[in-house]
């Protein structure tokens, strides 16, 4: 009983010095409550956090679907616009063959007539039928060749006429 006297000496003495609800959280029923609320709640924590962790490995798993597929289309990008890249240059050097030759072989057609001009063929004719300037140069070429084979016909004929009047000269002289 010195014991239970002793006891109730130092709960009165702590009941003059604390408050009151500082004297609950000695007594051993809320010991108890406190106990199983707080396994309670280290329970509920740790179904929490399994739950969250599953949901972050599930929602990293996503993620990764997502950055893998993601991935992949931008390969599948890249690829086509290297094809698309590619067949664009060939277009383009197609396209850069065709005019170089529909410009280099009409000026060919017209080197080649001015060497046969230079070389005293009058007969021949320039046949470029475009409309841009070596079409323009190609009517030129064959508008000089024109000119030069009247001169020509005038210079046979006052050749013919210098020729008949030096025969008439001569004959006229020796009479």
């Amino acid at each position: 009983r010195e014991k239970k006297g002793k006891k109730k000496k130092i709960y009165l003495i702590m009941k003059r010095r604390t408050p009151r609800s500082t004297l609950i959280t000695y007594t051993t029923l809320f010991r108890s409550q406190k106990e199983i609320y707080s396994n309670r709640l280290k329970n509920h924590l740790e179904k929490k956090h399994t739950q969250y962790g599953q949901s972050f490995e599930n929602s990293t798993q996503v993620v990764q679907q997502a950055m893998q597929k993601t991935q992949k289309l931008i390969r599948n990008n890249v690829r086509i616009v290297l094809i698309l890249s590619i067949c664009a240059l060939i277009l383009a050097l197609i396209i850069g063959i065709a005019i170089s030759h529909s410009i280099s072989n009409p000026i060919a057609k017209l080197m080649n007539t001015a060497v046969r001009i230079g070389k005293g063929d009058l007969t021949t004719k320039v046949e470029i039928k475009s409309k841009d300037e070596i079409g323009f140069l190609g009517e030129t070429i064959n508008q000089m060749i024109d000119n030069l084979k009247n001169q020509e016909l005038k210079m046979k004929s006052r050749t013919t006429e210098l020729a008949t009047l030096y025969e008439l000269s001569n004959t006229i002289s020796y009479t």
